[in-house]
């Protein structure tokens, strides 16, 4: 997928029209329509400042990275759990790495 299908994805999943992200970015609707359509690519800055808006990493933005979630986010998002829930979600992630080892065992079987 390219920058411009990535952005456009995003922005429409957002429910943000080209103008509201142009006002939230100080660029113009017209530079947000190059980007969506490849005609242009955006600075670091506005890469930067997108990787925010949208809560993705920039390796996301620029097609390298499948997944949109960021790690800072999964921590800060663990950092405000209670105690006893950390714990919970550290024996649910155990669990869920006994499944998946138990799943790719069966499938080379």
């Amino acid at each position: 997928m390219t920058f411009g299908n990535i952005l456009k994805k995003l922005r429409n999943e957002r429910k943000y029209t080209r103008y509201e992200l142009a006002e939230k970015l100080n660029v113009t609707y017209h530079t947000i329509a190059k980007y969506e359509n490849d005609e242009r690519l955006p600075d670091l800055n506005i890469i930067k400042n997108l990787s925010v808006i949208f809560k993705v990493s920039t390796d996301y933005l620029l097609g390298n990275d499948e997944n949109p979630i960021l790690n800072e986010q999964i921590l800060i998002d663990y950092n405000n759990l209670s105690d006893k829930n950390k714990k919970t979600f550290e024996e649910f992630l155990e669990l869920l790495k006994v499944s998946e080892k138990y799943y790719e065992e069966k499938e080379y079987k």
